[in-house]
């Protein structure tokens, strides 16, 4: 009896829909309109990008991140900001985290982890300029700067007979806003996340290793990453310095990747083909060859006993 019933009710429903039920023919889409991509990058816009990006990326010399820390000492009084004396003594750094508003009128909100020895002498003559810091906080004057840090840094300063050596390594941004640091780095807002390693000798020797990237860059182009760019010079042994080894990645505002390809030394006594060697280097999108650029690389190979910073 059951089967009979639910039969019937199934051969009702389908005349049911049969009489109900019209076949619509689909129209044509009428969603937003898609904006077109715009073009691809040039070569010549790539070639004229890739100096810029070195030169914003040798431009944020990390020693201006702990003077600029050094400027926020006079808000300081008894109790703001406050500082953890313990944890300095137990880990041998300082921690101050606060929001507070100090006597003389600056202010901070948040927190800072950071060692900074400057000067500091080893045995043999060796000085080094070392410093880390980590923290998310801003600081605001009392004559009206204000000074956001939101990442982390680290500085290898080291002076010895007959040479110097840097290493930084720069993730996050760092915003100084006031005359203080006005033309420098620290007012351009953009984001880090680069490592450098140099050396510089007495005698003319040039060694300089750029990774990582940066973004906020002007143009068309916002992000450039630098994989394991490597340069250096005939007196450090080098038999290609018309050009570094490694690699330099653009993206442009559609979210493209072009990647530069350079044929110098990819690490120190390595071969190079002498023809590739002509300062050139190949652009690939989507692994396929757009041709050559030759960058104008100076940011690379122009600088001294002082740095490769580009104050």
């Amino acid at each position: 009896m059951i089967p009979i019933m639910i039969l019937a009710a199934c051969r009702g429903s389908e005349q049911t829909l049969g009489e109900v039920v019209e076949r619509v023919e689909p129209g044509p889409y009428e969603g937003p309109e898609r904006e077109e991509p715009p073009d691809p990058l040039s070569l010549a816009e790539i070639e004229a990008a890739i100096p810029v990006a070195l030169d914003l990326a040798l431009r944020a010399d990390p020693r201006m991140i702990f003077a600029a820390q050094d400027k926020m000492i006079p808000i300081e009084d008894e109790s703001c900001p406050y500082y953890d004396y313990y944890w300095f003594t137990e880990y041998g750094h300082y921690l101050w985290k606060d929001s507070c508003t100090s006597s003389t009128g600056g202010s901070l909100n948040g927190f800072a982890e950071y060692l900074h020895l400057k000067d500091f002498e080893y045995g043999g003559g060796m000085v080094q300029d070392y410093g880390w810091f980590l923290g998310d906080a801003l600081y605001m004057g009392p004559d009206g700067q204000d000074y956001t840090m939101a990442g982390a840094v680290l500085l290898n300063d080291v002076r010895y007979d007959g040479y110097n050596y840097w290493r930084a390594d720069i993730a996050g941004s760092f915003l100084w806003d006031g005359p203080d640091y006005s033309d420098t780095w620290l007012q351009e807002g953009r984001n880090f996340y680069t490592n450098v390693d140099a050396f510089y000798y007495d005698f003319g020797a040039h060694y300089l290793a750029l990774r990582g990237g940066l973004g906020g860059m002007p143009g068309r182009i916002n992000t450039v990453n630098f994989d394991d760019l490597l340069w250096y010079d005939e007196d450090y042994g080098a038999t290609c310095w018309l050009e570094p080894g490694g690699l330099v990645a653009l993206r442009d505002e559609a979210g493209r990747w072009y990647e530069v390809q350079f044929h110098g030394h990819s690490f120190v006594g390595a071969g190079v083909f002498p023809p590739q060697c002509d300062g050139q280097g190949e652009v690939f999108y989507n692994g396929v060859s757009m041709g050559m650029v030759a960058p104008d690389l100076s940011p690379l190979m122009e600088w001294g006993a002082e740095g490769p910073w580009r104050h």
